[in-house]
């Protein structure tokens, strides 16, 4: 509420960095797969990019609307006692408002640390909280992110691939990338902290941009800036 107050919804690209080294959450540079995959997302020749979606308005805007900023999220998860491992790479778009589903929901209304399972003592699914700085951020692409690879964990104990047990969450460790076009917010960086405190042995890596730089390129790359 406090930051609310003060009109402080992010903190700049450094000392932001700082607050993720505070948490165990490093900052990272992208790898140039991620780049190239975001880019594509982007300003790609599909009808499903979005420039193709939004506009020239996507490149102009000094800052982005929240429905602009999507990530690309490398993963490789693994479980004690178990030979199989998750692991991937997607670009995951935010949720958007119209499509307020039950994932949206349970973000925007989650007033629990956890939320329990159909089982008693059986597994449950860590929940992120969001904060509200100006408006509501469940629905940015990091939040999104997280709880997606929450999901793919309690997939793996559904599918018998891994075996729930006590302290479970503490027992998940592998890493995740992730990389998004613009500073995250303090809410997001809450986020990050949170999955931290819930699997302390994933190592978690966060690369972003300020959108100013990353616009300048989308620019470029498009041709504009010639």
């Amino acid at each position: 509420e406090d930051f609310a107050a003060w009109d402080l919804y992010q903190v700049g690209p450094s000392f932001t960095e700082e607050l993720l080294d505070a948490v165990g959450v490093q900052r990272a540079a992208p790898s140039p797969g991620a780049e190239t995959a975001l880019r594509e997302h982007y300003i790609g020749s599909g009808e499903d990019s979005l420039l193709s979606r939004y506009g020239d308005k996507l490149l102009i805007s000094v800052l982005p609307a929240a429905r602009w900023l999507s990530s690309w999220v490398s993963y490789r998860l693994s479980f004690v006692g178990s030979t199989q491992v998750l692991q991937g790479m997607l670009v995951v778009e935010p949720a958007h408002p119209k499509e307020d589903d039950e994932a949206n929901q349970r973000r925007l209304k989650a007033e629990s640390w956890r939320e329990p399972g159909d089982v008693v003592q059986g597994p449950f699914r860590p929940v992120l909280l969001s904060t509200f700085l100006g408006n509501w951020r469940h629905r940015h692409t990091e939040l999104v992110a997280l709880d997606m690879l929450v999901e793919l964990a309690l997939g793996a104990v559904k599918d018998g691939s891994w075996s729930w047990t006590d302290g479970f969450w503490g027992h998940l460790s592998g890493e995740v990338e992730l990389f998004v076009p613009h500073t995250p917010c303090l809410s997001c960086v809450g986020a990050f902290a949170q999955l931290r405190c819930w699997a302390p042995h994933l190592t978690l890596r966060v690369a972003y941009y300020d959108w100013r730089d990353w616009r300048s390129q989308l620019w470029q790359a498009t041709g504009r800036g010639r």
